[in-house]
């Protein structure tokens, strides 16, 4: 809940959640007090492992060298840690994390709608961030209880296909669309929502993940009605997301960061990163192994995107290479595939790093 929450009156002035920041500030203790309890396992080592590496490759720069900046990157390992001892402890049971997630996802979908009425009535919505932003025509893009619309897409996807998988598992079986969607219709219902009426084109493109793993020759029909009835729907009530979902694609392959902050600019602001990141990558060098140093990659958003500022992404997990280097990112990788891979439910893992990475 921490994790996937965002309130206005509990975050900073740059937007950081401080309630989850807070949380993350007593993992190292409960952590402490949990391994105390239990047996240690061997991801506390990997992570501590990690640990040491991110310490050695950033210390290398004394330059930019910062405790604060790598401490507070050592909290999300901890709180990572934390809640992985948790549920492979058997400390929470699977009933209980799907009924958490069935009310994260009505939440989010609350929060939509109550927003969505605020700004039909004319009123100033509660939790609302797209008045800040500068944008042309950001009229109906909902934030709900997140930062902002793309970070909605993230969550729901997550939440959607967790709750499909958790469902499979209650079941003993495999979730069949045709057969169990009514049980489930107000969770399908507030999830088609939330992604289909936010203003964000990031829901847009993630929207059909979900249902991927549900396909099968008996309900492919149904799915193709619900795919078509989404893409109307979106026709007639936000053709503008659906237009910069279908833009931004050819924009993004070109390669030209021009281009791209000329079709969307938001869309910009979290590919481009990636495209200076591939540019200024240098394989044969030491850097690459130990990295540049703290927030180098930031440098480079600095240097060459216009209008960049400290609230900017600058690229995801994968630029990490530049500030830690390839050592410290491959170790974080295998510690993502070990914890979080399991050969039943290949798909999830997948989409958890689409959305990560």
């Amino acid at each position: 809940i921490m994790m996937s929450t965002w309130f206005k009156p509990l975050s900073s002035d740059d937007s950081r959640n401080l309630l989850l920041i807070t949380s993350m500030y007593l993992s190292p203790v409960l952590l402490l007090i949990h391994t105390i309890n239990y047996r240690v396992m061997k991801l506390d080592l990997k992570i501590y492992l990690l640990i040491a590496l991110m310490f050695l490759c950033a210390y290398s720069h004394t330059e930019s060298w910062r405790p604060s900046t790598f401490l507070y990157s050592c909290m999300f390992l901890f709180t990572f840690l934390l809640c992985y001892r948790i549920v492979n402890t058997g400390n929470i049971k699977i009933q209980t994390f799907l009924h958490i997630n069935k009310l994260l996802i009505y939440a989010y979908a609350v929060f939509v709608v109550i927003q969505q009425a605020c700004l039909i009535a004319g009123v100033e919505p509660i939790n609302f961030t797209q008045s800040e932003i500068v944008f042309e025509d950001t009229a109906f893009r909902i934030n709900a209880l997140s930062p902002e619309p793309s970070h909605i897409a993230r969550f729901m996807l997550i939440f959607m296909v967790s709750y499909l998988s958790l469902r499979s598992i209650e079941m003993g079986r495999q979730y069949y669309f045709t057969k169990d969607y009514k049980s489930d219709i107000l969770v399908w219902i507030s999830y088609l929502w939330s992604m289909l009426t936010i203003g964000s084109a990031t829901a847009i493109l993630y929207v059909g993940m979900a249902m991927i793993p549900l396909i099968s020759k008996k309900n492919i029909k149904y799915l193709v009605f619900i795919i078509l009835a989404a893409i109307v729907m979106i026709m007639v009530l936000d053709t503008r997301s659906l237009d910069r979902a279908i833009n931004i694609i050819p924009a993004a392959l070109s390669l030209d960061i021009d281009t791209l902050f000329m079709i969307d600019a938001s869309a910009a602001w979290r590919i481009a990163p990636l495209i200076l990141f591939f540019r200024h990558l240098a394989p044969l060098s030491i850097n690459f192994f130990i990295g540049n140093g703290i927030d180098y990659q930031r440098g480079l958003c600095e240097r060459y995107l216009i209008g960049y500022n400290e609230a900017a992404p600058t690229g995801g997990y994968i630029t990490m290479i530049m500030d830690y280097g390839f050592l410290s990112f491959l170790m974080l990788m295998i510690i993502i595939y070990d914890s979080c891979y399991h050969k039943s439910n290949r798909y999830i893992f997948l989409v958890f790093m689409l959305v990560v990475l």
